[in-house]
């Protein structure tokens, strides 16, 4: 006789693993946590690689902040030498955010870009082809 899906499901995984060979699977579903929820952040802080990478003449910068803090997003040249600052020292919230940065005045190469957000920093390459 067949059995329902959903008795299979329900069974303990000793009765699962004596069912017939037509019934070799079993999910067993628990909570990952309990408790309250909102109080967890879903943010951490992190630098994202920009897209597109290789770019010509713009690119998308990522950052995600866990805490509201205030922020510098500095682009330097490979000699280390700071050619645009896209955002400095403004306070930004908890969340991911995007800034467009336009390299048209810049030559071709590669370049850094760096976050400071609190006590964080992060450094990332991209490469400008023209």
């Amino acid at each position: 006789s067949k059995r329902n899906p959903l008795t299979v499901l329900s069974m303990p995984a000793k009765s699962i693993a004596k069912a017939s060979q037509d019934e070799r699977f079993g999910l067993t579903v628990r909570p990952v946590s309990v408790g309250n929820e909102e109080e967890l952040s879903p943010y951490s802080f992190k630098l994202d690689q920009n897209y597109p990478n290789p770019f010509n003449p713009t690119t998308n910068i990522s950052f995600s902040l866990a805490d509201a803090s205030p922020v510098k997003l500095t682009i330097y040249n490979l000699l280390g030498q700071e050619v645009a600052r896209l955002i400095s020292g403004k306070v930004m919230n908890a969340g991911t955010h995007t800034v467009a940065f336009n390299a048209s005045s810049l030559s071709s190469g590669v370049y850094l870009y760096r976050l400071e957000a609190g006590s964080f920093v992060s450094n990332k390459r991209m490469t400008l082809i023209k």
